[in-house]
């Protein structure tokens, strides 16, 4: 920002904002700094200071909690003065208010135990060229079968939807069948067809419905980096309980 460039950097009160907030001094002791750095007022030239000074260069791994806390207590101290909040500092809290979390787990399909997969409830699992090993797909079908099984239709409930896939228009086709329990999504090559049977063998004997759905839904310019691919090749399966 242009108003963050024109701060002076040796002010010592703004030494002091900053080095408070590094040091992870009590939200209120931050605040006071700034307030002296703004001569009485937590201007937007202060905001964009502590903006790109403070929480910009924040280690969110061992910092979040107390960032967070901090930017409750500043936004509430600016707006009680009547000041316009900066709208990155709003948008950096509310990232802080929704609970979604990403974590990044090893899972051999070979070693996977049934206590090791109780843990997961996806809605959704994608795959991407997964079904090309002979020696792995029994033990791709059965942790499938085990995730996809958390909410598990009745045989009737699946025949009905499977009886409905022709009528569906193909913008609704990705959530059925209606809208109950998790579902794969696989894209892969079939270069060897008597894999690909056997595959759709263990599928059917775990009780797992596989749809082909290249022919119904169009993706458009579907991995256009990979010229090694031919995309006409690509097929596109859903699998469900």
């Amino acid at each position: 920002m242009a108003a963050e460039e024109e701060l002076d950097i040796t002010v010592s009160s703004r030494l002091h904002m900053v080095s408070a907030f590094l040091a992870m001094e009590p939200p209120d002791v931050v605040i006071s700094f700034a307030r002296e750095f703004g001569e009485g007022s937590i201007s937007e030239s202060v905001q964009s200071c502590i903006w790109h000074h403070c929480i910009t260069k924040a280690d969110l791994k061992w910092q979040g909690p107390y960032l967070k806390r901090f930017l409750k207590k500043l936004i509430l101290e600016i707006e009680s003065s009547g000041v316009l909040v900066l709208d990155e500092l709003y948008e950096q809290y509310a990232s802080f208010m929704i609970s979604l979390q990403v974590h990044c787990v090893c899972l051999p399909w070979e070693s996977a135990s049934e206590d090791d997969l109780h843990c997961f409830s996806p809605d959704i699992i994608l795959g991407a060229d997964i079904i090309y090993d002979p020696s792995c797909l029994p033990h791709l079908v059965r942790v499938l079968s085990l995730l996809l099984k958390h909410n598990k239709h009745s045989h009737a409930e699946v025949g009905a939807a499977g009886r409905e896939l022709d009528s569906l228009p193909a913008d609704e086709l990705l959530r059925h069948p209606l809208g109950k329990g998790p579902v794969a999504y696989i894209a892969s090559v079939i270069r060897n067809i008597d894999t690909f049977n056997y595959f759709l063998a263990l599928a059917e004997q775990a009780k797992l419905v596989v749809t082909d759905l290249t022919e119904k839904v169009e993706v458009s310019k579907f991995l256009p980096y990979l010229r090694s691919y031919q995309r006409c090749s690509i097929r596109i399966f859903k699998i469900h309980v």
